[in-house]
């Protein structure tokens, strides 16, 4: 354990470990990141969070949390698989939203992955924090890319011009996930998603990000209808996933289309399918993250009428020593 920080109320603040945390000690915190989502994403978490409380009641949990006194004012978690750590959350309160102490914080999640044998770490969810989170980040050597959380009332949304292309559209089925991972993967080659995660650096790496959305609901339910698998003369050459991350409110998780479809009209086809079948099931809203440095992606929301509600900066530090 660090030794304490004087904090200006409530006495000193030290960091713990996540495991040692009660749940108790965090229900303000959580309350305040469901409260949050709401109000800013239109994004119910409460079911993703309760299965992260269940899972930090049982001490399995790998983390850092930020206390003060008994309350926890801060905590992220984190996962590794071999060499790669991943971490998620970064969450301060509000009052307790300061460069200092979320520098304390990464510091200390850092050093936990360095000594479990991280020599890649990636960090690409969205953080309830300031301003402050990218210059820290890139003090500790991470590198930056920032993505675009965008939304439009379906009922206002642009119609979207369906190209002249002769894909044809079948509606999700389980079956699909291996072409839909087989496409991904070839779709995020030399692209700036790519180089932050490295899970599409595989096949089955994209598998596993499409089982987490389609099967085990990391974004929500599956909306079955307005997602897709396009081909063009029984090639498949595209995929659509879309999930339900409030009653109402759709969100457009995953879609890819392969290199040599691009240019063709396959994504505009799957976003007009995506729009119209959550219209024709009262859904209100659409949203979707995309990378700025995404510009075909950018145009064609943007044409669609959907608007940025938030930026947020992902981040990835790789050890490239070839000696220790």
């Amino acid at each position: 354990m660090q030794p304490p920080l004087a904090a200006p109320e409530n006495g000193a603040l030290q960091i713990v470990d996540l495991p040692s945390v009660t749940p108790t000690a965090m229900a303000a915190l959580w309350r305040y990141e469901v409260e949050w989502w709401r109000t800013h994403l239109s994004w119910d978490i409460t079911d993703s969070l309760a299965a992260l409380q269940r899972v930090v009641a049982r001490g399995g949990v790998p983390g850092k949390a930020v206390q003060v006194g008994s309350e926890i004012v801060g905590y992220a978690y984190y996962s590794i698989a071999g060499d790669l750590g991943m971490l998620s959350g970064l969450v301060l309160a509000p009052a307790w939203d300061r460069p200092a102490i979320g520098t304390r914080l990464l510091q200390a999640l850092l050093e936990a992955l360095h000594q479990q044998g991280a020599r890649r770490i990636e960090s690409s969810c969205i953080a309830l924090t300031s301003s402050w989170l990218a210059p820290v980040y890139a003090q500790t050597g991470f590198q930056t890319a920032w993505r675009s959380y965008m939304s439009v009332q379906l009922a206002q949304a642009h119609p979207v011009v369906q190209p002249q292309t002769t894909a044809t559209l079948a509606a999700w089925r389980g079956e699909y996930i291996t072409a839909a991972a087989t496409i991904m993967h070839a779709a995020y080659q030399r692209s700036v998603d790519g180089a932050m995660n490295r899970l599409y650096h595989t096949p089955t790496g994209c598998r596993s990000i499409i089982e987490e959305l389609v099967s085990y609901g990391s974004c929500g339910p599956l909306v079955p209808k307005a997602s897709a698998l396009a081909r063009v003369r029984s090639r498949d050459v595209g995929f659509i996933a879309v999930t339900a991350v409030a009653p109402r409110h759709g969100h457009l998780a995953q879609i890819a289309v392969m290199p040599t479809a691009q240019g063709c009209g396959v994504g505009r086809q799957l976003v007009g399918h995506c729009v119209a079948q959550l219209t024709a099931q009262h859904f209100d809203t659409l949203s979707l993250i995309v990378s700025r440095d995404n510009q075909r992606a950018l145009a064609l929301y943007q044409t669609l009428g959907m608007q940025e509600i938030l930026a947020f900066p992902v981040f990835v530090w790789e050890d490239t020593r070839t000696n220790y």
